[in-house]
């Protein structure tokens, strides 16, 4: 597995894990892919943002209209989205 898909990834499962939130982990394609209920997080080798080790996006915190996914996140973008969603 490649560090850079790491960084934000761990850093997305810290800030979880504070907001008790469950959530799996699953390795592929040389990176990682995080899992709640009803979206995932990914960054591996042909995710939207690895090569910056970024994430990507799928499920009900996408706020594009266009897509069923979206990248080039931060582990905080995605954390301020849960946050956003848990009110």
């Amino acid at each position: 597995m490649k560090r850079i898909y790491t960084v934000e990834m761990n850093k997305l499962m810290v800030g979880l894990a504070e907001r008790s939130i469950p959530f799996s982990v699953s390795y592929l394609f040389h990176g990682m892919q995080v899992r709640c209920d009803k979206w995932d997080a990914i960054c591996h080798d042909g995710s939207y943002g690895s090569r910056n080790g970024l994430l990507e996006i799928m499920g009900s915190i996408v706020k594009i209209d266009y897509d069923t996914v979206e990248g080039y996140l931060t582990a905080q973008d995605v954390l301020n989205r849960v946050d956003e969603l848990r009110g």
